[in-house]
């Protein structure tokens, strides 16, 4: 080694004790043994608290990246104090285990360098992992309480958040990840939307998330019942009957067999609530195409309207996010018995 380079070494060696990097060092040291301490919580199996995983995931390495930082910040800020003072010196101690510099810098080297592979590892797994789960998307985030709420009693309870607001494959997964970190700095800059919009326009296609449960097949008939209950003092009751005819599979009558048997497809045009249908195309599967528009529709409309194919959740658009209204939820709760019926004016 030329003395050139024994004396950068020396004085790195001696810069690097100052209380900025000390800093650096208690940073990383901190966030390695609280990482240690919330270690058993991932082990377990079981799903982690959303601020314990809050923690795990953005907190702490927050902290031990920033450690990292600001050790060759001390560095430099020494070496300046030094310069201003006249005491910078470039006779530093030679670089030997007897110099208490150098076993410093080499305790600290050792230590961080095996707690950045190792925690760093770890971190990039369970990052992705938790930000997957189904805690960090409901929970960690106060606006989507009333999602929560409604996914955790819905039939679709047990089907993760990613399976339908991720689609498949790697453009998929990048798209979500990116509009999540949108949605992260409108979370903490306060400027996120009240209340969360609907639809969710960059929701995965409902045929490639639905379909991978509920397969292409013939749902036939149905008999479907609803129970009304009026408000006077009997609660009288009132039930409503419906036959509805739902196809499917290689059976082209009904919603889903008219829709999706035989690879029939449906296009329309809406407005960004997609409440409104201003312009249709049906092609039937041996490529027949009828178009269906409102009378005031102009073909010079199109750009301004998004062109999107119909999917399951353009009909079962709250599939795992059901709010009742409040009639609806106390006359089901009556027929249920969850309500006796027999308490006068209880449906009032």
């Amino acid at each position: 080694m030329s003395s050139d380079s024994k004396q950068r070494l020396r004085s790195f060696v001696h810069l690097a004790n100052n209380w900025i990097s000390l800093a650096g060092i208690l940073l990383v040291t901190t966030a390695g043994v609280a990482w240690l301490f919330t270690l058993p919580t991932h082990l377990s199996g079981g799903e982690p608290h959303p601020y314990l995983g809050l923690l795990t995931v953005l907190l702490l390495p927050l902290a031990f990246f920033l450690g990292l930082a600001l050790i060759p910040i001390g560095i430099r800020w020494r070496a300046r104090r030094e310069r201003q003072a006249g005491t910078y010196s470039f006779s530093f101690a030679a670089v030997r285990w007897s110099n208490r510099d150098f076993r410093n810098i080499v305790s600290f080297l050792v230590l961080s360098t095996s707690a950045n592979v190792v925690i760093g590892s770890h971190l990039t797994y369970s990052a992705v992992e938790y930000m997957d789960s189904v805690s960090f998307c409901g929970q960690a985030c106060h606006i989507m309480t009333p999602e929560f709420t409604a996914y955790a009693v819905s039939s679709h309870s047990e089907v993760s958040c990613v399976d339908c607001h991720i689609g498949s494959g790697a453009d998929s997964y990048l798209a979500a990840k990116l509009n999540g970190t949108k949605q992260l700095i409108e979370v903490l800059t306060g400027t996120y939307p009240t209340p969360v919009p609907t639809p969710v326009h960059n929701l995965a296609q409902g045929s490639l998330t639905c379909g991978r449960c509920h397969a292409d097949r013939d749902f036939g008939v149905k008999r479907w019942q609803r129970f009304h209950f009026e408000s006077d003092e009997a609660n009288s009751a009132k039930r409503t009957q419906l036959t509805l005819v739902i196809g499917g599979g290689d059976n082209p009558t009904g919603a889903h067999g008219a829709h999706f048997s035989g690879a029939a497809t449906l296009e329309y045009r809406a407005d960004p609530d997609r409440e409104t249908i201003h312009w249709m195309r049906y092609v039937t599967p041996d490529g027949e195409e009828t178009i269906y528009a409102r009378p005031s529709w102009d073909e010079q409309q199109a750009q301004d309207y998004e062109l999107r194919t119909m999917d399951c959740v353009d009909c079962h658009n709250r599939a795992a996010h059901s709010f009742e209204v409040p009639h609806r939820a106390v006359d089901r709760s009556v027929s249920e018995g969850r309500i006796d019926p027999s308490l006068l004016f209880v449906r009032q």
